[in-house]
């Protein structure tokens, strides 16, 4: 069982998640291409947790949805002062809160706390110089926290996927040419 999507179909008005079962698709989920300020949408990092709900990022924001698609939290990604920032990344941290990087100038790292609507962590991410609003879209995709509590980072517009301590000193890097994940 797993969930599946394409990325960036433009011949379509809407992209699609699909849950598949058995080998057949059981239930699906829709957003827009468009996101209501003309912005292209896509689905990027997506997550089912235990009890059904899914968490997904789709470049102008993350959502949490039940099993139903019912929305039950809604990030929007903010106009940053020199464009729109986005987000390809949301790994959920238990049932109520979530990890995800906001592509941007400057990028943040950031934990959100669904229940009480407040940020719980935020760093800014060193990217690429020079940072401009063209770079934004290749700065990061799929970044983690792992079990031990360090932060695990594609960072492709640098080449090299680093981990860092809760203090944000390096532990550990590896070269990586358009990384997208590592886990």
């Amino acid at each position: 069982d797993f969930l599946y999507c394409g990325e960036w179909d433009t011949r379509k008005t809407n992209q699609t998640l699909f849950l598949v079962k058995g080998g057949k698709v059981v239930w699906t989920y829709e957003i827009p291409i468009k996101d209501g300020n003309g912005n292209l949408s896509e689905f990027s990092d997506m997550h089912r947790l235990s009890n059904g709900d899914i968490v997904f990022a789709y470049k102008t924001g993350w959502r949490k949805i039940n099993a139903a698609g019912k929305t039950l939290y809604d990030y929007q990604c903010p106009r940053g002062t020199n464009g729109w920032t986005e987000c390809h990344s949301a790994q959920p941290i238990g049932m109520d809160k979530v990890l995800f990087m906001q592509n941007g100038t400057p990028a943040r790292l950031v934990l959100f706390d669904i229940n009480t609507g407040k940020v719980q962590m935020e760093h800014e991410m060193r990217t690429k110089e020079p940072v401009d609003q063209k770079s934004v879209h290749g700065q990061f995709r799929n970044v983690r926290i792992t079990n031990s509590g360090t932060y695990l980072i594609p960072h492709m517009n640098l080449g090299k996927v680093i981990e860092y301590d809760r203090d944000w000193k390096e532990v550990w890097s590896c070269d990586a040419p358009s990384v997208w994940h590592a886990a």
